[in-house]
């Protein structure tokens, strides 16, 4: 059984966090928006150091592979052809295998909805405030996580 998924993050172009949310056994204790959710908001942090270190040899939009593991979490990373950077977080018991892309490309096919959206007004330098968006990465999540759907 694959890893479950911990920790999702969107870091835009100029390294800004726009969306970090965690899920998961830990998720029923720490929601985003507790101060103790700073930890996640760390490990998403230290990602861009790792994209900003293989990013010679990679080109956009592509699949950085794993990045580091902290903390029982292992982090892998995804940058897409605007510079956007999806960090995903596992439980590190596991390995994860290939699958992986396909929830980095469904994260990055909800990215794109949210961006195109016209009724949208999208300020890269602030967090992410559509419930939609947030509702599409849960489902998301929680289909790799294995927990059924409402």
């Amino acid at each position: 059984m694959p890893s479950k998924i911990e920790i999702v993050a969107l870091m835009g172009r100029e390294n800004n966090p726009l969306f970090v949310e965690v899920y998961g056994p830990s998720s029923q204790s720490i929601s985003s928006r507790d101060p103790k959710s700073l930890r996640y908001h760390f490990l998403a942090h230290i990602s861009l150091d790792i994209f900003v270190a293989k990013l010679p040899q990679k080109t956009t939009d592509s699949d950085f592979g794993l990045l580091y593991v902290q903390d029982d979490i292992a982090m892998y990373g995804w940058m897409t052809n605007t510079g956007v950077k999806i960090v995903l977080g596992f439980a590190s018991g596991d390995v994860v295998g290939n699958d992986i892309k396909s929830i980095f490309r469904a994260i990055q096919h909800a990215y794109i909805s949210l961006v195109c959206n016209p009724f949208y007004n999208l300020d890269e330098r602030k967090m992410i405030t559509s419930k939609k968006f947030e509702n599409s990465i849960k489902r998301i999540v929680e289909a790799w996580n294995g927990i059924p759907q409402a």
